[in-house]
Order: structure tokens, then sequence, then C-alpha cells
């Protein structure tokens, strides 16, 4: 068969150029996953873990159809493909991405609660991938809001990452969460010359990151104090229990 009667039996039957092209990127990020995967168990290089979430998430954005310039069609810009409401398979992915990166981040945090060995740097950069991961739906999602419900959205958000962060002993996850939400905010707010108020958000921000840096160790004592047992607790990072 010549190309050009390939290329006619391709784009008259089984898949178009934008299928093909969503399939051969996906088939390529799947196989960069296993490799990676392999190559971690082999040298247990932390860093790995990074380039291991890269592939992972370049396999959500193939499944997505995000490679598929049709994906555009019917939406007002890159911001409606990550607003939950809508039902965007990007936003779905991208959210299951980051709590599954976070997922795997703990439960290597679980096998080195005290911080000492390669487990622990291995969750370190799967954190830094699953807090703007997470942030990035959640909070283009309730920046989609107006008025109260958008500040209060954005405020929830921030609530939920701090106790989550706190609770796992990650710095690196509030930071990197903060850090992206604060661009994020900064991006859309200049983008459409409005939102006065957000100066003060990010000054808010600014003033949460501080706060929580030097009082993160009584905050994070008081708040396991505070929680009930639950499953995996007592693999955690150790924490002040008080006096009996």
């Amino acid at each position: 068969m010549s190309p050009d009667d390939l290329r006619a039996a391709v784009a008259s039957g089984i898949l178009s150029e934008q299928q093909a092209a969503s399939l051969g990127a996906l088939v390529t990020s799947a196989i960069s996953l296993v490799a990676l995967l392999g190559w971690y168990r082999i040298y247990r290089l932390p860093f790995t873990m990074f380039l291991i979430g890269v592939a992972g998430l370049a396999v959500v954005l193939s499944i997505s159809g995000t490679l598929d310039p049709s994906v555009l069609d019917g939406r007002q810009g890159w911001r409606d493909l990550f607003d939950l409401r809508g039902g965007s398979g990007l936003a779905i992915g991208t959210l299951v991405f980051g709590v599954l990166a976070a997922a795997a981040g703990l439960w290597f945090d679980m096998r080195d609660p005290h911080r000492l060995g390669r487990a622990s740097a291995s969750a370190f950069w799967l954190h830094l991938l699953a807090a703007p991961a997470i942030v990035n739906t959640l909070g283009l999602t309730a920046m989609s809001l107006h008025g109260g419900a958008q500040l209060l959205a954005v405020a929830l958000t921030l609530a939920v990452m701090t106790v989550f962060a706190l609770i796992i002993d990650r710095r690196s996850f509030l930071t990197a969460g903060l850090g992206y939400l604060a661009w994020l905010i900064w991006s859309l707010s200049y983008q459409s010359g409005q939102g006065l108020e957000w100066p003060v958000v990010l000054i808010l921000i600014g003033g949460a990151v501080t706060a929580l840096g030097a009082w993160w160790i009584p905050l994070r004592s008081v708040l396991m104090r505070a929680l009930p047992g639950f499953p995996g607790k007592d693999r955690l990072p150790p924490y002040a229990k008080g006096t009996p």
C-alpha cells in the first residue's frame, strides 16, 4: 500500500489525524511511564519520581484529548478546560492525577516518617507535582464563580490544603500549592484588568505562608491532638502530644 493510500484509509476510516496524534502521544507517554518506573525500581533515585509524575500527567493529557484542537470547540478558552462545572475531562483528569500523586507521596512518607531516607525524598517530588495540579483545577473552578461565592471557594480550597499539609507535615505541598495559586490569581487578574480585591488576597496568602512557617510545629501539634485516631496516624511524622 502506498503512503497516499494509507493516509486516505486513516482519514476516511478508523482514525482521524487528530485521533492518531492523541493515540501516538498516549502510547509514547505510557511507554515512558513504564520505563521510568522500571528505572526507579532499579536505581531508587528520588528525582525519578518527578519524571514519573510528569509522564503520568502526559498520559492524563493524552486521554483527556487535550492534544486535539477540537477540544476547545464551544469553549471560551483554556480556563474553561479546568472548570469542573463544565464536565471537562481535563479538569477531572488533572484533579485525579493530583490526588493520586499526593496519595503516592503520602505512601512514601509513611515508610519514612522521620524523613531520613530516599522514600521521603521521593515523596517530596510527588507532592511538588500534586499541589499545583489540585490547585489548578480547584482554583480555576473557584475563580469562575462570582461575588462572595468566588472568595468563599478560594478560601475553602486554601483551608483544605493547609489542613492536609499540616497533617502530613509537608511544607513543600503547601508552598507549591499556595505559590501556584498566587501566580494563578495574579495572571487572571492581569488578563481581565479587573479584581482590585485580588492584591489584598495575594497579601493575605503571603501573610498566611509567613505565619504558618513561623508557627508550623505548634499548629500541627494542636491539630493532630484534636483529630481522632485514624488509620495511619501513628505512621505520620511525630508531633508533640502534650503532657499526660
